[in-house]
C-alpha cells in the first residue's frame, strides 16, 4: 500500500526568510537584512557573497540595493 506523501512541515528552528527577493535561489527579504545587519554586507556583491541573491539573473539587484540603503539610513537615525 503506498500512502499519499505529505508536505512537509516548516523547521520551527528556521528563520523567516521573508518575502522573495531573489527568486533565483528563493532568497527572502529578511534573510538579506540579516546580512546587511549581522554581516556587514554594505553592496549588492557583498550580499551576493553571503546569500547568492542578485548573482544569477540581476533582475533582484535594484531591490537588493534599496534593502541596504534602507538599512543605512535607519542605522543612522
Amino acid at each position: 500500500m503506498v500512502r499519499p506523501s505529505l508536505p512537509a512541515a516548516p523547521a520551527l528552528d528556521m528563520p523567516d526568510s521573508g518575502a522573495i527577493v531573489c527568486s533565483c535561489f528563493s532568497v527572502g527579504i529578511n534573510t538579506i537584512a540579516a546580512a546587511v545587519t549581522g554581516q556587514g554586507c554594505t553592496t549588492v556583491e557583498a550580499v551576493g557573497a553571503c546569500t547568492k541573491a542578485g548573482t544569477n539573473c540581476g533582475s533582484c539587484r535594484a531591490e537588493i540595493r534599496g534593502i541596504i540603503d534602507a538599512h543605512r539610513l535607519a542605522a543612522a537615525e
